[in-house]
C-alpha cells in the first residue's frame, strides 16, 4: 500500500495570515494615495489662485486700472451667488469669464466649500480667500500681489463647532468645524480689509 500525502495546501492559518498582511499593506497604500490626492487638490486650488491674480491684473487694465467700477464695497460677498452660481458682477473683476471659472474650480475641488471676497468701493483693492482641501487651510490672494497659505488654529470670536443640538448625542462628537467668515481672523481683520495679513 502507498500513503497518500494530505500536506498539498495550505493550512488556515496560513492563508489566514498572508490575508491579513495583504490588507495592513493596502490600507497603508490607499490611505497615502488619499493624501496625495488632498495635496494635489490643494495644488490645483493654489494654481486657480495664481491665475485668478494674473487675470484681475489683465481685467482691472480693462476697467481703467481699477479692480472694482461700481462705486460699491463688495465685503464679505460669497464667492457664489443665492442662486449658488458663481458671481458675475459687471464693473469688476467678477465680470471677467476666466476667473469666474477658475473660482467655479476651486470651488469644486475644495468639496463646494464657498470663499470670501472683499473689495474696495475706490477699486483699488480686493482680497479673496478660499478653504482648501486639507481641513483648516485656507489660501488667500490679494490686488497687492500677496498669496498665502493658512493654517487657522483658532476662528476668533467664532465658534468653533456648530450648536450642540447637530452633535452626535450618542457619542457627543461633533462636526468638524464648519466654515466661519474670515473677518477677525489672522487672514483678514475686518470686512474692509484687502490684504492678506
Amino acid at each position: 500500500m502507498s500513503k497518500i500525502n494530505l500536506k498539498n495546501g495550505f493550512t488556515l492559518i496560513e492563508l489566514l495570515v498572508v490575508i491579513s498582511i495583504i490588507g495592513l499593506l493596502s490600507s497603508i497604500v490607499l490611505a497615502t494615495i488619499n493624501t496625495a490626492r488632498v495635496r494635489a487638490s490643494d495644488a490645483s486650488i493654489i494654481a486657480e489662485a495664481v491665475g485668478i491674480k494674473a487675470s484681475a491684473e489683465t481685467e482691472s487694465d480693462n476697467l481703467g486700472g481699477r479692480f472694482n467700477n461700481t462705486g460699491s464695497e463688495l465685503a464679505r460677498w460669497s464667492t457664489t451667488g443665492s442662486d449658488g452660481n458663481i458671481i458675475n458682477k459687471d464693473g469688476t473683476i467678477f465680470g471677467n469669464k476666466r476667473i469666474r471659472e477658475a473660482m467655479a474650480h476651486i470651488t469644486a475641488t475644495n468639496g463646494g466649500q464657498n470663499g470670501n471676497i472683499n473689495m474696495n468701493a475706490e477699486g483699488t483693492g480686493y482680497a479673496i480667500v478660499f478653504p482648501a482641501k486639507t481641513p483648516g487651510k485656507y489660501i488667500c490672494i490679494d490686488s497687492s500681489g500677496v498669496s498665502k497659505a493658512y493654517v487657522l488654529v483658532s476662528y476668533g470670536p467664532y465658534p468653533t463647532y456648530p450648536p450642540k443640538s447637530v452633535c452626535d448625542p450618542k457619542s457627543g462628537t461633533c462636526p468638524t468645524p464648519f466654515l466661519p467668515p474670515f473677518q477677525n481672523t489672522e487672514i483678514l481683520s475686518d470686512e474692509h480689509d484687502v490684504t492678506c495679513n
